[in-house]
């Protein structure tokens, strides 16, 4: 079930917007400090991996394209709106 709706939301929006990419992504844990102590340790901070993952995420995802983040995406909420438009400011 959870396959059909999945396709169907796909067909839906390449329907939609035939010259866009369609991008799925998830768990991109902005502002996670655990994270980074347990599983990302690449990376000096919290503040460093935010910075690699939005700078990763512009070079593949043009600001036309359509990207649907699943979950676990900030664990601050008081930056959700500062993060998205870093996002979605990709190729301006």
């Amino acid at each position: 079930m959870i396959t059909s709706f999945c396709q169907d939301i796909y067909k839906m929006l390449c329907e939609k917007y035939p010259n866009r990419k369609i991008y799925v992504i998830g768990d991109q844990h902005f502002y996670h400090i655990n994270i980074v102590k347990y599983s990302r340790n690449q990376f000096s901070d919290v503040l460093e991996m935010n910075h690699y993952i939005i700078e990763m995420h512009n070079r593949v995802v043009d600001k036309e394209d359509i990207c649907i983040f699943l979950g676990d995406f900030c664990f601050k909420n008081s930056a959700v709106k500062d993060i998205l438009e870093r996002v979605l400011c990709a190729n301006s």
